[in-house]
C-alpha cells in the first residue's frame, strides 16, 4: 500500500501571513505566464524579482527575494543556487494562502485514509502539561493579551493542514501539469513527481522514495510522454495521503502551562533525552521549571520542537534541522547550529540564541533574540518590545557543527541581525539603537555573553585553562568587543581597588562574605539558582553513568 505524507516542515517554517494579493485565481495565472517566461520550466532568480514586482503580485523586491530564498532552504542545501523549477516553486506560493483558507477549509481526521500512521508521538513527548492557567502570569499583562493565550487554536492544526492540500489537490495537479491555465489537465510522470515538493513517500523521512509516480501503478512503465488525467491521480492521491505521526509527531496544547511545585521539580538525564530513534523529531512538551542538555551525539540533525514549556532552561548544544519553539514563556533556549529554519512563534519573555541559515519570530512579545543566520531574520504576526542582537553563545563544539550544518555565515550575513525583515514593511538601513514598533537592537553596553555547559567527555576535565567564553564568541561586532573590554576592565579595576585597599585579614573576609550574600540573592532573584542546582544534578548523573 503507498504511504504518501506531507511534509510539515513547509507549513511549520516556509508560511508566512498572506498578502491579500495572493489568492489561488492570481496564484494561476500568474504563474502561467511566468511559465512562458522560462526555458524547460527552469526559473532563475532574477526572472522572478521582476515578474513578481511587474505582476498582480506587486511584491516589493525584499519580499519576493524573501520568498525565493526562503523556497530554496526546502530545495537544496547549496547557497549558490539561484534557479529552481518553476512549478514546485509556484506550490510554495499557494501554501502562502494557507492561513486565509484554513479557517473556510473543513477539518478533516487525519487517520481516516487507507494509509493511516500509527501514532508513536507520545513515546517522545519528554513531559506533558494538562490543561491549567499558570497563577503566575505577569499581572502587567492580561492573560486574554497574551500570544501564549491564542496557541490553543493550533490544536488539530496538522488535520487542518491535511485538509488544506486534500482541498487544492486539482489546484496543484494544474499547477505541476504543464498547462495550467486550463481547467482539465493530464499529467505525465516527470510533472507528476514535482509534487514531491509537497508530498513525499515512504515509512519515513529516513525511508523514501525519489519519486512518486514509482508509488502510483498507472505510472507503471508508462511510454514516453505517457500522460495520465488528473481525475484518476487526484481520486489515488485522496485516497493515500495522510499526516505522517512518526515523522511529524502532533503533541497536546493548553493555553498556558501550569507551574510546578517544588517537589515536583524534574531533571531529565543525558540517558532520558537521548532515548528518541535516530532521525525521528525530538518533541519538548509541557516543560515547566526544567533544564534540558541536548548533547551533540544525541540529535544528529533532526527536527526539534519545543512546545508549551514556561520557565526553563534548554541547551541544544547540537546539530539540527528545522527548530519549532511554540506557545511558551519565560524560557531560555540555545540552538547550536540548525541547517534550516528556527520559528518561534506564540510566546512570551523567552530568549533564544541561535546559529542558522534562516530565523523567524512572529505573534510575539517581550522576547530577546540573539542570532547569526545566513538570511535576514524575518518579524511577522502581531510582533512587539522584541531585542535583536549578535550571537553571543559559545562551547567547543559550535564551530565544528556550524560547518557540518553548512551555514555559510560570511560576514554580511553575520550582521543580518541588524536588518530583520517585517513583513508588514521593510527597513533596510535601520539607524544604530533606533526604537521601532516591534523592535529594538540591543546596545553593545547591555551585551552579555552566554557560557554553555556540555557533557562531553573531553570537556569533563579541568577547564581551568580554557579561554573564557567571551574569547570564543564567533561572530561578535566590533562595537561589542569594545564594549565587553570595558566591563573586563571595571572588574580588574574593581579587584585591584580590593587587593590595594590595604585590608586586614578578617575585614577581607568580611568583604567576601558580603559579596557572596549579594551573589546569592541575585541567584535566588533572577531564578538561576534553580538551573545551577539542576546543571549540578545533570553533572552527577554523568558522572554515575560514567562509572557503570
Amino acid at each position: 500500500m503507498a504511504k504518501l505524507w506531507v511534509r510539515g516542515e513547509l507549513f511549520d517554517h516556509g508560511v508566512f501571513p498572506c498578502p491579500t494579493r495572493f489568492s489561488t485565481a492570481n496564484i494561476i495565472e500568474n504563474f502561467a505566464q511566468l511559465r512562458r517566461l522560462t526555458c524547460n520550466n527552469v526559473l532563475h532568480r532574477d526572472t522572478w524579482m521582476q515578474f513578481a514586482q511587474t505582476s498582480t503580485f506587486a511584491l516589493t523586491d525584499e519580499e519576493a527575494n524573501l520568498y525565493f530564498d526562503t523556497f530554496s532552504i526546502f530545495e537544496t542545501a547549496d547557497y549558490s543556487q539561484q534557479s529552481f523549477d518553476v512549478r514546485a516553486f509556484s506550490i510554495f506560493i499557494l501554501l502562502q494562502t494557507y492561513s486565509l483558507q484554513k479557517h473556510s477549509v473543513p477539518a478533516v481526521d487525519k487517520h481516516q485514509f487507507d494509509a493511516t500512521w500509527p501514532s508513536t508521538s507520545t513515546e517522545r513527548v519528554a513531559s506533558v502539561a494538562p490543561n491549567a492557567s499558570s497563577p503566575h502570569s505577569s499581572p502587567s499583562t492580561s492573560p486574554l493579551n497574551s500570544p501564549r493565550s491564542r496557541v490553543q487554536f493550533r490544536s488539530g492544526e496538522e488535520s487542518h493542514r491535511l485538509a488544506f492540500v486534500r482541498q487544492n489537490m486539482r489546484v496543484l495537479l494544474r499547477l505541476v501539469s504543464s498547462s495550467p491555465a486550463n481547467e482539465e489537465v493530464s499529467l505525465t510522470a516527470e510533472e507528476f513527481d514535482v509534487l514531491g515538493i509537497l508530498v513525499r513517500g515512504g515509512d519515513s523521512s529516513q525511508d523514501m522514495r525519489p519519486l512518486l509516480s514509482s508509488f502510483a501503478t498507472f505510472y507503471s512503465n508508462p511510454s514516453l510522454g505517457f500522460k495520465v488525467h488528473e481525475s484518476l491521480i487526484a481520486d489515488w492521491m485522496l485516497k493515500h495521503v495522510a499526516w505522517n505521526e512518526t515523522t511529524y509527531p502532533s503533541f497536546p496544547m493548553s493555553s498556558l502551562s501550569p507551574v510546578k511545585s517544588p517537589r515536583d521539580f524534574h531533571v531529565s538525564t543525558p540517558r532520558e533525552m537521548s532515548s528518541h530513534k535516530e532521525g525521528q523529531p525530538l518533541v519538548l512538551n509541557g516543560l515547566v521549571r526544567d533544564t534540558i542538555l541536548q548533547s551533540s551525539t544525541d540529535l544528529r540533525g533532526c527536527d526539534v520542537h519545543i512546545v508549551n514549556c514556561a520557565e526553563s532552561v534548554i541547551y541544544i548544544a547540537a546539530n539540527s534541522r528545522f527548530v519549532s519553539v511554540l506557545g511558551c514563556k519565560d524560557i531560555l533556549v540555545v540552538v547550536g547550529a540548525a541547517s534550516g529554519v528556527v520559528t518561534v512563534d506564540f510566546c512570551e519573555r523567552v530568549t533564544v540564541t541561535t546559529a542558522c541559515r534562516c530565523f523567524r519570530i512572529g505573534n510575539s512579545q517581550d522576547c530577546s533574540v540573539n542570532v547569526a543566520c545566513s538570511m535576514r531574520p524575518i518579524i511577522y504576526g502581531d510582533s512587539w518590545g522584541l531585542v535583536l542582537g549578535p550571537h553571543n553563545a559559545h562551547y567547543p563544539q559550535l564551530r565544528d557543527q556550524i560547518q557540518r550544518a553548512g551555514l555559510r555565515l560570511t560576514d554580511t550575513a553575520v550582521g543580518n541581525w541588524t536588518r530583520p525583515f517585517i513583513m508588514t514593511k521593510t527597513i533596510a538601513e535601520p539607524a544604530p539603537y533606533q526604537h521601532y514598533t516591534s523592535f529594538t537592537l540591543l546596545e553593545p553596553d547591555k551585551f552579555t555573553p552566554l557560557a554553555v555547559p556540555t557533557l562531553e567527555a573531553s570537556d569533563m576535565m579541568d577547564t581551568g585553562s580554557r579561554p573564557s567564553a567571551r574569547h570564543e564568541l564567533l561572530f561578535l561586532p566590533a562595537e561589542y568587543e569594545v564594549a565587553l573590554k570595558k566591563q573586563e576592565t571595571a572588574v580588574l579595576a574593581l579587584q585591584r581597588l580590593v587587593e590595594d585597599s590595604h585590608m586586614s585579614e578578617e575585614q577581607k573576609k568580611l568583604a567576601q562574605h558580603v559579596t557572596q550574600g549579594h551573589f546569592r540573592e541575585w541567584l535566588v532573584s533572577s531564578g538561576n539558582v534553580r538551573q545551577l542546582v539542576d546543571l549540578i544534578r545533570l553533572d552527577q548523573e554523568q558522572l554515575k553513568g560514567s562509572e557503570r
